[in-house]
């Protein structure tokens, strides 16, 4: 059996790699949608978290409010999201995930899904558990930092 600074290491390595891939793939989706990189970011955003005010997602992506601006007007005139009115609050905006903007994306990232159901189904339920609280626990600690 390994020993677990290698197996460490690996892991790290893996990571690395997939998220390059993932990265590379999203800016490739993005540009044959006529989006900007950072655009597909936005969508997952808000299809995880829900609704969000420019100023959450300029902290959620780390980007200056006038970049979030033109991210937004993109996505809005590609109709995959539209500006509304805080009913708790007026003065807020909210960026709002438009019903069918993911129906519209899931052609594009149909592939990602089957990739990903054909690795998963090798897997005993098990071993899914453990996968499932490793992403679990990274997403957790992602989001204290």
């Amino acid at each position: 059996m390994a020993r677990r600074g290698d197996l460490e290491l690996a892991i790290q390595q893996q990571m690395i790699t997939m998220i390059a891939n993932i990265v590379l793939f999203n800016h490739a989706a993005s540009a044959s949608l006529g989006l900007g990189a950072s655009d597909s970011q936005f969508l997952t955003l808000l299809q995880t978290r829900g609704a969000m005010t420019p100023g959450q997602l300029a902290e959620a992506s780390g980007l200056t409010s006038g970049t979030v601006t033109g991210v937004i007007d993109r996505l809005e005139k590609a109709k995959l999201v539209r500006r509304e009115r805080d009913d708790g609050d007026r003065r807020k905006v909210l960026v709002v995930l438009m019903a069918d903007a993911v129906d519209r994306l899931a052609p594009i990232y149909a592939g990602q899904g089957a990739m990903l159901q054909r690795v998963l189904a090798h897997r005993t339920p098990a071993e899914l558990e453990v996968i499932s609280r490793f992403l679990g626990d990274l997403v957790t600690e992602d989001e204290r930092i």
